[in-house]
């Protein structure tokens, strides 16, 4: 996750951008138990984010999400 000094006033979209961007959408897959707890981690930490981001724009959080849905498959 970016620093969200970097970001100044309100919410930081470039975060959650990267954060869905970079994320492991393959991560349940995987037989390392310690690659599927750390996906498993990142996930639920990607999820409290979309929550706070919501609050802020529900349709640009709706819209990130749909753009790397569409690239990656993601699930939130």
């Amino acid at each position: 996750m970016l620093n969200k000094e970097a970001c100044g006033k309100g919410y930081c979209w470039k975060n959650l951008e990267e954060d869905l961007k970079n994320f492991d959408y393959t991560y349940e897959m995987s037989d390392d138990f310690g690659v599927w707890a750390g996906g498993n981690k990142k996930e639920k930490e990607i999820r409290a984010e979309i929550i706070k981001a919501r609050k802020v724009d529900r349709v640009k959080t709706n819209n990130l999400i749909k753009k790397y849905k569409q690239k990656y498959g993601a699930q939130f």
